[in-house]
């Protein structure tokens, strides 16, 4: 369909754009008298004696009828002895949703940094970031409220101009924190219009479950940020979705006609939005709204759309039940991973694959790989009613997992199984599978007790006696007792038997620089740390030096942005000592001693120490 004439064409620009009129509230005066706690309502002619001297009632000057009702340079009164100030415009920059009651960070969270250099640190961090525990602190870092950092900047109306709360809302939508989201824009004003927040809002509602919000956000953009390409297609597949048809057509016209469609991606999804055989590729239906528009219309999705996808539409996939199981599992593997979505996602995506009988009775997993392998696995799990059997499978799940970079994925779905099994003298083979996991986990109180029975049949028992020796760093890592006075590194090197010499040199070069940020322990300076890593310089020395300055000084936002922008986008399995040892000292320092110890367990099951 074409637009032929100019009335047509300025017809559907108006049709597209709309403007909104605005409507204007007039009050009328009123009086009022109480009476025994009851308010009464009575015109001022009723009172017939007056109480005192009466009271001249004078017209509001017209400067006074806006803001405080001081008049420009007039000091405002004061009434019964309380000075009454202005109040200052909310900084929208200061705007969050937990405090540090809350499981926030506290209101000095900036105190003492520079606004620029923190705008650029939040730039930085990763979308894709692997560390549960970096995760989490910047979840909490974002969510946060607290006044700005020093050097806000001020539009023409004297208001803050609100980047930080912009880049703030951008990240939180990089990492897949729909929820958190959603929840910090409930509290941001509507006035508050800026593009990238209009936009965060759409995408927002459609991917936790609500088109029609979403698109009713779409059609606000629409007539808000006029000539936006964005927003033009995202109202044709908006208007797809509602079967408005005639006025998709006339969209789509249009943005034919401004040069805005000849993406090949875009015309396939409207083809395919229209009922259409097109195959509509990843990059474009990992596009939020498209993304939900093709769930809503049962459109299937690329094959390697959990590969493409962003996560924050792998959350959403995570979540949706109508999603084919296999393509719920891998996104919800991925997410899980990173604790980014529920455990109970990815048990109903694997409880969805069907796998017969004889499957799930047999041992061996060697003709499956991959995703099917895993989910085998699991379901093997709950089929298993005899302890030792049960500890075998999990021991095989976990392993497996592991494996294929999945371990932290498989953990929280199987921890209740795992938590079940009874620590008995029998099973203490399990010990070490079992005791790794459990402080991964942070349950804490099962996995000392895994550690104590290991020790306990040590001396009959060779594979306890390799538990206790591999699992005794974590004890110690986590704070706990160490159940006696031999418990060093060089038993622990006892343990590890026929290790390749490499990964012995790493593994202990990562334990001795977390025991030295974590307990203090001086017995070995950063330059052996390094050494002792195989590296032959110090790797990142200039963010080093910036994290240690802004943890000596207090900066605590600023240093956690540092440690999160230092390892937050790598794999826990990979980072170099020296730089776990800064990170793990500069957390502690600025109150987050808990998380430090957290994050150096993660980074040690990561490495499988």
């Amino acid at each position: 369909m074409t637009v032929s004439s100019p009335d047509k064409r300025r017809s559907v620009r108006a049709a597209l754009i709309g403007l909104a009129g605005a409507a204007l509230l007039a009050a009328g005066p009123a009086a009022a008298q109480t009476t025994g706690g009851t308010i009464t309502l009575t015109p001022p002619s009723v009172q017939s004696e007056p109480i005192g001297e009466p009271i001249r009632l004078m017209p509001l000057d017209p400067a006074r009828r806006q803001g405080s009702g001081a008049l420009p340079g007039e000091a405002l009164p004061q009434v019964q002895g309380i000075a009454i100030d202005r109040l200052e415009s909310l900084d929208p920059n200061a705007i969050g949703v937990v405090d540090a009651i809350g499981g926030g960070l506290d209101a000095t969270l900036w105190q003492g940094s520079n606004r620029s250099r923190i705008e650029a640190l939040l730039v930085q961090i990763p979308g894709e970031m692997t560390s549960i525990t970096l995760r989490d602190l910047a979840r909490r870092l974002l969510l946060s409220s607290a006044p700005p950092p020093a050097g806000d900047i001020r539009g023409d109306d004297g208001e803050a101009v609100p980047r930080l709360l912009s880049l703030r809302i951008d990240r939180l939508g990089a990492l897949g924190e729909i929820d958190a989201l959603a929840g910090l824009l409930d509290a941001v004003p509507r006035q508050i219009d800026q593009p990238e927040i209009l936009r965060a809002r759409a995408e927002t509602q459609v991917l936790r479950g609500d088109l029609d919000s979403g698109c009713r956000e779409v059609r606000n953009g629409v007539a808000s940020q006029v000539g936006s390409a964005y927003w033009q297609k995202a109202l044709v597949v908006c208007q797809l979705v509602a079967g408005e048809r005639a006025q998709a057509q006339l969209g789509l016209e249009l943005l034919r006609e401004q040069g805005l469609a000849e993406d090949e991606g875009f015309l396939a999804l409207f083809d395919a939005l229209s009922g259409l055989e097109a195959e509509v590729p990843a990059e474009t239906a990992a596009h939020p709204i498209y993304y939900a528009a093709m769930e809503a219309l049962g459109q299937p999705l690329p094959a390697d759309f959990a590969e493409r996808a962003p996560p924050a539409v792998l959350v959403a996939l995570a979540r949706s039940p109508r999603a084919p199981a296999a393509l719920r599992a891998a996104a919800a593997e991925r997410m899980l991973a990173v604790g980014a979505v529920e455990a109970e996602n990815l048990r109903a995506a694997y409880d969805g694959l069907d796998f017969s009988h004889d499957e799930l009775s047999a041992d061996d997993v060697d003709r499956y790989e991959g995703l099917q392998r895993r989910a085998l696995t699991y379901q093997r799990v709950g089929k298993r009613a005899n302890p030792a059997q049960r500890a075998r499978s999990l021991r095989e799940a976990l392993t497996l997992a592991r494996q294929d970079g999945l371990y932290q994925a498989m953990l929280p779905v199987t921890i209740d199984a795992l938590q079940g099994v009874p620590m008995q003298p029998t099973l203490a083979w399990f010990a070490q599978s079992a005791g790794r996991a459990l402080f991964s986990a942070g349950r804490l109180e099962h996995a000392n007790a895994w550690y104590a029975l290991a020790r306990g049949q040590a001396l009959n028992n060779s594979e306890a006696s390799v538990a206790a020796a591999r699992l005794w760093p974590y004890l110690r890592l986590t704070g706990g007792p160490t159940l006696g006075g031999n418990d060093t590194l060089a038993i622990w090197r006892e343990g590890l038997g026929g290790t390749d010499p490499v990964m012995r040199r790493r593994w202990e070069a990562l334990l001795r620089a977390a025991f030295q940020a974590l307990d203090g322990d001086g017995s070995v300076s950063l330059v052996e740390v390094a050494a002792d890593g195989g590296g032959t310089s110090l790797p990142s020395g200039g963010a080093l030096l910036e994290l240690r300055e802004a943890s000596e000084a207090g900066r605590r936002g600023e240093t956690l942005l540092i440690a999160i922008n230092l390892m937050g986008g790598s794999d826990p399995a990979t980072v170099e000592p020296v730089v776990l040892s800064g990170v793990l000292t500069a957390l502690k320092r600025v109150g987050l001693g808990v998380e430090a110890r957290r994050l150096a367990v993660e980074v040690m099951v990561a490495n499988w120490i």
